[in-house]
């Protein structure tokens, strides 16, 4: 049997399809490892990213463990002064109607017992029977109460009578004092409680507004 020679159109053809499908392969080929170049590029991005946000996390966590407890502690300081000053407030306006377990806190207002006791120190009063010749007392005098010291004590039978003077005065007291109008001996005295208690009772809404700001800012941060 012959066989017939192919068509030199046709073996063109057949030439230029295996041309096409060569160039194809390696376009294919190309492509694939610029795919892959591609991938392994985006992997380093991704592990440097990962590696930048592992570092910066453990920055953070440092950061935040020192800073806890210093806020911490900067919460329990601000908690105390703040209990302390109300205690003092309270004791300060009790004071004027009963004393709290036998101790009062007056503010001075005048400077009639200087060197001794200032004007705005605050004095912490104990209450006692057992008061003699040279203690300070506070004693009720019409509607105040007067911090003095007692000069001289005389007795009529079982009854004790205090003469009193304030040191900076020149001359003593009106009356003698009856033991029922004594709060109590003066057991100490402080400037920076005095000028707390003078603060807080001419800036008393001021107070409250900085309690109530701190407050609300204690409130958010916990939802936060």
């Amino acid at each position: 049997m012959d066989l017939k020679e192919k068509n030199p159109e046709e073996k063109l053809n057949n030439n230029v399809n295996d041309v096409n499908n060569l160039e194809n392969g390696d376009n294919k080929k190309d492509v694939t490892a610029e795919k892959e170049e591609n991938i392994e590029k985006n992997t380093d991005n991704n592990a440097k990213s990962d590696e930048k946000n592992k570092k910066e996390n453990e920055t953070i966590k440092k950061i935040k463990k020192i800073i806890k407890p210093i806020s911490l502690t900067m919460k329990i300081i601000t908690w105390i002064l703040i209990a302390v000053l109300l205690s003092i407030l309270i004791m300060t306006v009790l004071s004027r109607k009963t004393d709290v377990f036998g101790h009062r806190i007056y503010l001075i207002v005048t400077g009639s017992m200087e060197p001794k006791i200032h004007m705005k120190d605050a004095v912490f009063t104990k209450y006692t029977e057992d008061v003699k010749e040279g203690d300070v007392i506070a004693f009720e005098q019409g509607n105040a109460v007067t911090v003095h010291r007692i000069v001289k004590v005389y007795t009529e039978g079982e009854k004790r009578l205090y003469q009193t003077k304030g040191d900076a005065n020149n001359t003593l007291d009106k009356g003698l004092v009856q033991q029922n109008q004594i709060k109590g001996k003066v057991i100490a005295t402080s400037t920076v409680m005095g000028n707390a208690i003078y603060w807080l009772q001419h800036n008393f809404i001021v107070f409250i507004l900085i309690i109530g700001i701190l407050l609300i800012i204690l409130i958010i941060r916990r939802i936060i």
